[in-house]
């Protein structure tokens, strides 16, 4: 006795067969999603929204030397560093220039219509997707940070990764894009801003004017105002002490240490004599202040921190 249909259970007519065209339109379909999804994923199948990490496909919009947007995503290229777009530098005539504006401009040039792949590595403090991007062109895939170190439009940042030194050693060597002349390390250059002591033509910041001193002369554009062979560090030291002693405030003796060129990672001791790392993203960053006799020190990179005991700061 035949009681109906199963509930569930789709029933199919004997003998009845899908065309062999529809069949091939079917498993053609699924063959296309199936490589739609591989195309969105990243490592392990993560998409590229996942956790921020995954993998960009498609046209770039460039906007700094080391910055572009690829599918409405923010990204900052991986493990180098090029100057910002507000950043001079001077030439091999010791003029200035706008090497970052230079740098977004080679960039731009270089990715022009072509597609990139970005594979994002993590997130940032600021939200952006740190990635490592190639150019994409019928005869293959260009790695961009290489093309930009190797041709003096950015530096390797080696608290990141040393992946880039040997390219940048060899754009130094040749004298190729900022190269040429001198320039401030761009990581150097965003923090002496954050300062709040460096107008747009300097590289160096001046200290503030003793009390009841007579104003010094006006210095021409380009000059610095620091005498020669005094370190950043000891010009804000003694800006510090000016300004204290301007509001009848008695100045810190303890002057904090310069960092050795390329390496601006600072290793802090806390009250607690934990040993903490940080780097120019990190938000205490600023208010740091390397003291050599207490055991604090710069590293190069993070690596080199964690090998002496220190971590990484939490923020």
């Amino acid at each position: 006795m035949d009681n109906g249909p199963v509930p569930g259970r789709v029933r199919r007519a004997s003998g009845h067969q899908l065309k062999p065209a529809t069949r091939t339109r079917r498993r053609a379909a699924a063959a296309g999603m199936l490589s739609a999804l591989l195309l969105l994923s990243g490592p392990g199948g993560a998409s590229a929204g996942d956790a921020g990490i995954g993998t960009l496909i498609g046209p770039a919009r460039v906007v700094d030397g080391d910055t572009l947007y690829v599918q409405g995503e923010k990204v900052r290229l991986y493990a180098v560093d090029a100057p910002e777009k507000a950043q001079s530098c001077k030439n091999a005539q010791g003029a200035d220039y706008s090497c970052g504006v230079n740098s977004l401009q080679a960039l731009t040039a270089r990715v022009g219509t072509s597609q990139v792949r970005c594979t994002v590595k993590s997130k940032d403090q600021y939200g952006r997707n740190v990635a490592a991007c190639s150019i994409l062109s019928p005869g293959g895939a260009e790695d961009m940070g290489e093309w930009l170190v190797s041709n003096g439009y950015a530096v390797a940042y080696r608290s990141i990764s040393k992946e880039y030194v040997p390219a940048e050693e060899k754009a130094r060597a040749a004298k190729l894009g900022i190269w040429s002349g001198s320039f401030e390390m761009p990581a150097k250059w965003r923090y002496l801003q954050r300062q709040g002591s460096m107008d747009s033509g300097d590289y160096v910041i001046a200290p503030a004017p003793a009390p009841k001193q007579q104003p010094a002369p006006a210095t021409p554009a380009g000059s610095s105002l620091v005498a020669p062979g005094r370190s950043y560090a000891d010009a804000v030291a003694g800006g510090a002490a000016a300004a204290a002693a301007t509001k009848g405030v008695a100045a810190a003796p303890a002057k904090p240490a310069a960092a050795p060129s390329g390496c601006v990672i600072k290793g802090n001791i806390n009250s607690k004599g934990e040993k903490i790392y940080h780097t120019p993203e990190s938000g205490a960053y600023e208010r740091t202040i390397v003291e050599p006799e207490k055991g604090e020190r710069y590293f190069c990179t993070a690596a080199e921190a964690e090998a002496a005991g220190f971590r990484a700061a939490i923020k």
